[in-house]
């Protein structure tokens, strides 16, 4: 194709020739008409010289390209990775800008709307970056071997269009590649972004927790903390019950995952409570509240009884029967299958008076001082029997203060952690001059570039005046 397209265009160079010929021959003393003579001579043998050398073009692009280590692939694997965080980042911020304007009193989409505009027209930038790029790469031949068709046929009809042709298949195989290389460079890391897109995934959302033991009473003062499945150690949030076991992620910069399973760990007293469900898929426990989704999670532990800030854990194979409480008493039926052991953490100011087994005063065989997040409380170990149990565990609460049992840790809000900013305003207006310039401006410069750069080569390929060979005109 390409070959019969450069016949044709040989033989237009052979016509400008030709007709250059016949006008200077012409018995016309017309200088109008016979200027054009000696102008299409040299016209023709420039546009012959061009179709002659179209491998030499298509050799030295390729060339060049390997010089400078052009890599087609790693170019759309880039736009194409970077389209899919702007897509990702406009859903999240989308959902964001969506719940907490209704969720949360007062907060509008004023600050997160110029950012999706924002987002919108950068997917669009880089969509068309892709398309040229694969326009380019399919077709760089062609759009030579058609520029120098246009550019041979008589007259200059066509020649600025054909030499810009040439220009732009030349300039934009060789330097759209290079376009990640330029943002990198230009894109300092005072601008990087601090966000972890992978941590967008998850979404964000609304709602209240509560913590509940085995008999459904609060337990106050736990340690929550959100984290993904497949990574247990990064933390997505940290949050800590109130006195009744409630946490609210009702605050801009709080909130819950959305869209992906997480995994909850519950912490009281130095002792991780099992609890359930656990993973947690957040589409289940969605509520509506003003028809808005609102996560309402309810969190109950496996194996333990939170009795007055006190907290009793259970072996797996114990049987309660029976719970009775009162201000300085708690009354259990129990039953083992084989020996068992119960675990108490008794916050400090609390003193364990009596243990009464079926009426028979038992010491518990372990007690340790310990310390979990500044808060001081004491460990005791209990061994029980094979067998039906009567227990009866006594208190004395005159000293106690409930505020010291709340642990002295600092709260991870998942917004803030996600987007890695206390100040979520000011971030969002952070966020916007960096994609601003990062994949609008840059982008955008880069392709303005280009452009320049083909409009100088088209007019050296062109010429900017006719080359005229010495032939006097009388």
């Amino acid at each position: 194709m390409d070959y019969y397209i450069l016949t044709i265009a040989f033989y237009l160079s052979v016509l400008t020739y030709y007709i250059g010929v016949l006008i200077l021959a012409l018995p016309i003393p017309w200088y109008g008409i016979k200027k054009w003579g000696p102008i299409l001579i040299v016209d023709g043998i420039k546009s012959a010289i061009l179709v002659f050398s179209f491998n030499i073009i298509i050799l030295s692009v390729a060339y060049i390209s390997e010089v400078i280590g052009i890599n087609w692939y790693n170019f759309n694997a880039w736009i194409v990775g970077k389209i899919s965080e702007l897509v990702l980042l406009y859903t999240f911020l989308f959902s964001l800008q969506t719940v907490a304007s209704k969720v949360i009193s007062g907060i509008t989409g004023i600050f997160t709307s110029p950012l999706l505009s924002l987002i919108t027209y950068s997917i669009i930038l880089l969509e068309t970056f892709l398309i040229v790029g694969a326009v380019v790469y399919s077709y760089c031949s062609k759009f030579i071997a058609i520029g120098i068709l246009l550019h041979n046929i008589p007259f200059r009809i066509s020649r600025a269009a054909g030499s810009t042709l040439i220009a732009f298949a030349i300039i934009y195989f060789i330097g759209l590649p290079l376009l990640p290389t330029f943002i990198e460079t230009i894109t300092t890391p005072t601008i990087t972004p601090k966000i972890d897109l992978n941590t967008l995934k998850t979404g964000v959302a609304y709602g209240t927790i509560y913590l509940k033991d085995i008999i459904g009473k609060p337990i106050p003062y736990a340690i929550l903390k959100i984290t993904m499945p497949n990574d247990k150690s990064k933390i997505l949030a940290l949050y800590i019950s109130n006195s009744e076991g409630i946490i609210n992620a009702l605050s801009l910069e709080r909130g819950l995952p959305a869209d992906e399973e997480y995994l909850v760990e519950v912490e009281y007293l130095g002792r991780i409570i099992p609890v359930t469900p656990n993973p947690i898929n957040p589409k289940q426990h969605y509520k509506h509240q003003n028809e808005t989704p609102y996560i309402k999670l309810v969190l109950k532990a496996i194996d333990t009884i939170v009795y007055r800030y006190i907290s009793f854990s259970f072996e797996e194979g114990t049987i309660i029967n029976y719970i009775k409480t009162n201000a300085t008493l708690m009354k259990l039926i129990i039953k083992c299958n084989n020996k068992k052991y119960i675990e108490l953490r008794i916050p400090d100011e609390i003193e364990l008076v009596k243990i009464y087994d079926n009426n028979t005063e038992i010491v518990p065989i372990r007690k340790e001082i310990l310390e979990w997040y500044g808060v001081t409380y004491t460990y005791y170990k209990v061994e029980v029997e094979e067998g039906v149990h009567n227990l009866e565990f006594h208190f004395n609460f005159n000293n106690f203060t409930p505020d010291k049992v709340k642990p002295n840790a600092s709260e991870v809000p998942y917004l803030s952690n996600i987007i890695g900013e206390d100040n979520i305003i000011e971030a969002i207006h952070r966020l916007i001059a960096l994609f601003f310039f990062t994949y609008f401006i840059a982008p955008l410069s880069y392709f303005f570039i280009l452009i320049s750069v083909t409009y100088g080569l088209a007019s050296f390929i062109g010429g900017r005046r006719a080359m005229r060979i010495p032939v006097r005109v009388i």
